[in-house]
């Protein structure tokens, strides 16, 4: 089994580092859009695939329904009532 915990820990990484390469591209550098676009678009990108990051691997091990992606999470499954933060 795997902990979905450490899956909801690397969707959050990839989230706020695709908002800090965004913050990154679009204020930083505000004079050269050559280099300013393609960076806040990368910084969507990635937070897109944060998102589908956490709906694939954020989910019980027991029941395979999707859990909780807030950041802090849930020791039991809210479906199965199973323990999932040892899984």
């Amino acid at each position: 089994m795997y902990n979905p915990n450490i899956n909801r820990l690397i969707m959050f990484i990839i989230l706020f580092t695709g908002l800090g390469v965004f913050a990154v591209g679009y204020n930083y550098f505000a004079d050269t859009a050559f280099i300013r676009w393609p960076l806040a678009g990368f910084g969507i990108f990635l937070c897109v695939v944060s998102l589908i990051w956490g709906i694939k691997k954020v989910r019980c091990p027991y029941c395979g329904r999707l859990l909780s992606l807030k950041i802090w999470y849930n020791v039991y499954c809210p479906y199965c009532k199973e323990r999932i933060d040892d899984a």
